[in-house]
């Protein structure tokens, strides 16, 4: 008997909701409610529907094989973004942090990873099985943001860890952080390391000089960029390129079969490419003036009562207005849950002392001055806690995290080992099994195969009292946590 569990579509009427409450919009994906999307392709989404949505067949090349048109596709991609190959993915920027691993390094080999490394780095080390010698950097005093490193800080990690093949870097961060490319390019080639870049939110940095320079341009042999998020291509797309001939090409080519799904949407290729061409064409005006309004909404914003905005200096993607509004009563979920619910306005990121929203081409003057009327009409509430007890609580844990350290299990070897769940506050010490993490943004507050120390402990309690989201763990109520099975536990 057919019951009425079945017939539902619960996924499906979210969906449908938000998309009918037409929300203003400052998240990913970057075409913004279909705003920006590149308007050939959006003439095939309305003409068409269903009908596009296609795989491999006849007349339609194969991103697994291409020598047609995808091929062709990925020429121009390579030469749009300044890369010598690009490869198209669909499985997202993670699928090309997985298979830059896995085609470069094996077992043996260990890789140097700043802990602000986003956590699909993880799955790409449990694939690949290699070692990892995870590195501390400095922490940003007002985002409370792990930065890029700076030369000194990898030349340090360096000499610490000789033996090291790779260097992976995120940039630019989600905050907006990239790395000085010029001096770290410097390091890496004398000290013979394949330079891995995750540039998920970096691929507009090769269409507008008002933005930062980009990893592909700096000469880094693999860079993983995310066609989703800030340019106009659909979720999931994504864009893989190769400098220089230190990458294993072929090989690299297998291990994308192995790991992006045999049937790839001709949806998601096709918008890659309508994304590349817009940019390609129109990049340089699209950005420069989304660059103006991240600035002039930052300056706005700065001007109003109990609200700080952070200013982007040189070197950082402008693009991210990043709020703390704790002098206005409000923390970051707070803030982010009030204009969702009463502004129907929906922010990228929210932290526990600020909200960050995504200026893209797509946003208007008429967006600009919503958000700014919905901000400066929130009532001012009694300061919830104050920004320097939050400070306190992320930097007890980064100085916990000081210096580099290579466990004696990887990441692979701790995911084979025996397990045992523990409650959280009996875990401290002990070597811990998950990758525990806040999401967003989705750095890891405790790695598999590290001892699990009292100030991640606080740091999580601080995340949980004032409405943080840890994500990770086998028990999604953070009661209990796995850690490995030492002698006490036999």
């Amino acid at each position: 008997m057919t019951t009425i569990e079945q017939i539902e579509a619960p996924y499906f009427d979210a969906v449908r909701a938000y998309v009918e409450e037409k929300a203003l919009t400052f998240h990913v994906p970057g075409h913004q409610h279909g705003r920006s999307l590149p308007p050939e392709f959006l003439a095939l989404l309305t003409e068409y529907g269903g009908a596009a949505d296609i795989t491999e067949i006849l007349g339609i090349d194969d991103i697994h094989a291409p020598h047609e048109q995808c091929l062709r596709a990925q020429e121009l991609a390579a030469q749009a973004f300044g890369a010598e190959h690009s490869y198209f993915l669909v499985n997202g920027s993670t699928v090309g942090n997985q298979a830059a691993l896995l085609s470069a390094l094996g077992p043996e080999d260990t890789i140097l990873v700043p802990r602000g490394s986003h956590r699909s780095i993880f799955s790409a080390l449990l694939l690949c099985g290699c070692k990892a010698h995870f590195f501390s950097t400095k922490l940003h005093p007002e985002l409370l943001c792990y930065l890029p490193p700076t030369a000194c800080e990898l030349q340090k990690v360096c000499n610490a860890c000789p033996e090291a093949r790779a260097l992976f870097l995120t940039s630019p961060s989600y905050h907006g952080a990239c790395a000085e490319w010029e001096a770290i390019m410097e390091i890496a080639r004398a000290r013979d390391l394949l330079v891995i870049v995750d540039e998920a939110w970096g691929a507009h940095l090769a269409f507008s000089e008002e933005l930062p320079g980009s990893a592909v341009h700096a000469g880094a042999d693999l860079v993983v960029q995310s066609a989703h998020k800030m340019l106009g291509a659909l979720t999931q797309s994504a864009l893989l390129h190769v400098h220089g001939k230190r990458v294993r090409r072929r090989k690299l080519e297998s291990v994308l079969r192995h790991l992006q799904t045999s049937s790839p949407s001709s949806l998601l290729v096709a918008s890659i490419d309508c994304a590349r061409r817009q940019m390609s064409l129109h990049g340089e005006r699209m950005w420069a003036t989304a660059v103006r309004r991240a600035r002039s909404l930052a300056d706005r914003v700065n001007r109003l009562e109990g609200f700080h905005c952070f200013k982007a200096p040189s070197g950082w993607d402008p693009t991210r207005l990043i709020v703390n509004a704790l002098e206005r009563g409000y923390t970051g979920p707070e803030l982010a849950l009030t204009l969702r619910k009463e502004h129907r306005i929906q922010a990228e990121m929210w932290e526990l002392h600020q909200v960050l929203f995504l200026i893209t081409p797509a946003h208007t003057a008429e967006d600009e001055e919503k958000l700014l009327s919905a901000l400066g009409g929130l009532p001012t509430r009694p300061i919830p806690v104050t920004f320097a007890k939050l400070r306190e609580a992320a930097e007890r844990l980064a100085s916990a995290h000081t210096g580099g350290t290579l466990g004696t299990l990887t990441v692979r070897q701790t995911f084979q080992t025996e397990t045992v769940s523990l409650k959280l506050e009996d875990a401290v010490d002990r070597i811990n099994a998950e990758l525990l993490y806040c999401y967003p943004p989705g750095v890891p507050l405790a790695f598999p195969g590290e001892r699990l120390s009292q100030q991640a402990l606080e740091y999580i309690k601080t995340q949980e009292q004032y409405g943080g989201c840890i994500q990770g763990a086998t028990d999604p109520t953070l009661e209990t946590v796995l850690t490995l099975v030492d002698d006490h536990d036999k």
